[in-house]
């Protein structure tokens, strides 16, 4: 508190420097007794960093900075707005998860939507993936696109699974395929999982060694089919596929939607893509599935 309090003082320092670095150090404190004092900082941006004073109050996390946070969404700085986005996944709320997905639907800088689907990641529900999926196919920035996925990945509960499954697949190529593509497996165990099936996550795991990523994103969407044939006994035409995924399960219905977006979109497959669609597909539960007797 003693730190907060002199800080505080050193907010109206002639230095520009004293002043960003007070600003700098409360968030990292976290006091919210800072709170009321760097809100009304962000009325004179002339004097202040708004970014810097915006970043802080991401850190300090209090829900007091709400709505303000929720006004600097429409600033005329992208990185305001970013910057924004990122301190209201840190808050939390229903309302902070309305005002991220308001501003992902009107934003146009790629970065922005970025920073604001990351921060739903962190504090939506697998609900709100449904609105995220499709704006996959706009990102054309690689970065960008990977960390809109990082994000999709965590709005389905496991926070960070598909992090660690990217790491683990920039270090040994094919790895984590492999692995998805057994865990899949292992799932439809006594389920009447067909050879047919095995046979084509063997190849997906194959054809994604060589790079072409088009070739895998093919196969993927046959043993997709195949998933909903053997676990759910779905005979009918590949048109009504994700009708049926979404009555049986969210997590596989997410990886066929996302499978249906990538096979109509104009910008060319990536195998970050893949990959994600394949984890998506294998997160399905399947725990209603008639087994086999």
């Amino acid at each position: 508190r003693l730190a907060t309090e002199d800080l505080l003082d050193r907010l109206d320092d002639p230095s520009v420097v004293v002043r960003e670095e007070a600003v700098n150090a409360l968030g990292e404190i976290g006091d919210p007794a800072a709170v009321p004092a760097l809100l009304s900082k962000l009325e004179n941006p002339e004097v202040y960093n708004t970014l810097g004073i915006v970043r802080a109050l991401g850190l300090i996390a209090d829900e007091r900075a709400l709505w303000p946070l929720v006004a600097m969404l429409r600033d005329e700085d992208r990185h305001v707005r970013a910057a924004s986005a990122r301190a209201l996944g840190e808050i939390r709320g229903d309302q902070a998860v309305a005002a991220l997905k308001e501003l992902i639907m009107r934003e146009k800088d790629q970065q922005v939507i970025a920073n604001a689907i990351e921060a739903l990641g962190e504090t939506g529900t697998a609900a709100d993936m449904w609105e995220v999926l499709p704006l996959l196919k706009d990102v054309r920035n690689p970065i960008l696109k990977r960390q809109t996925a990082l994000a999709v990945a965590n709005l389905l509960g496991n926070r960070d699974e598909f992090y660690r499954i990217l790491a683990k697949e920039k270090q040994r190529p094919g790895g984590e395929v492999t692995r998805l593509c057994r865990t899949l497996t292992k799932k439809l165990l006594g389920r009447r999982s067909s050879e047919e099936l095995k046979e084509i996550l063997a190849r997906i795991s194959a054809v994604y060694e060589t790079g072409d990523a088009s070739s895998c994103l093919n196969l993927l969407w046959e043993a997709s089919h195949l998933v909903a044939r053997d676990a759910y006994s779905f005979d009918g035409p590949q048109e009504m596929l994700l009708d049926i995924a979404v009555l049986r399960d969210s997590r596989f219905a997410a990886g066929v939607w996302f499978l249906h977006v990538l096979r109509w979109q104009e910008a060319p497959v990536t195998m970050d893509d893949v990959l994600l669609a394949l984890y998506l597909v294998a997160s399905g539960e399947y725990r209603d599935a008639p087994r086999s007797s």
